[in-house]
C-alpha cells in the first residue's frame, strides 16, 4: 500500500493502532464489488497482530498512513 493514497477496506478494531488492515478490490467504475452478503470475516492486522471480526458492509474508504517509528538519537 502507497502512504497517502485511498483503499476500500477496514480499520483495526484495537484502539492503540488504527491502521488501515485489508482491502478490497474494486470494480472499473471505482465501487467496492458487492457479491457477497454481510458476512463476518476475521482478520489479523498485520501492525499489531490483533484479531477481530469484520462485518463485510463495514468496509469504507480509507487513507493509508503507515505507523510513525520512533528515532532515537545518537550521541
Amino acid at each position: 500500500m502507497v502512504p497517502g493514497e485511498i483503499y476500500v477496506g477496514w480499520l483495526c478494531k484495537n484502539r492503540a493502532c488504527g491502521l488501515v488492515i485489508a482491502t478490497v478490490a474494486t470494480a472499473s467504475g471505482g465501487k467496492a464489488l458487492t457479491d457477497f452478503d454481510d458476512q463476518l470475516t476475521a482478520i489479523k492486522c498485520p501492525h499489531c497482530q490483533d484479531e477481530n471480526l469484520y462485518r463485510w458492509s463495514a468496509r469504507s474508504e480509507q487513507s493509508y498512513s503507515p505507523k510513525s517509528v520512533s528515532t532515537k538519537r545518537q550521541g
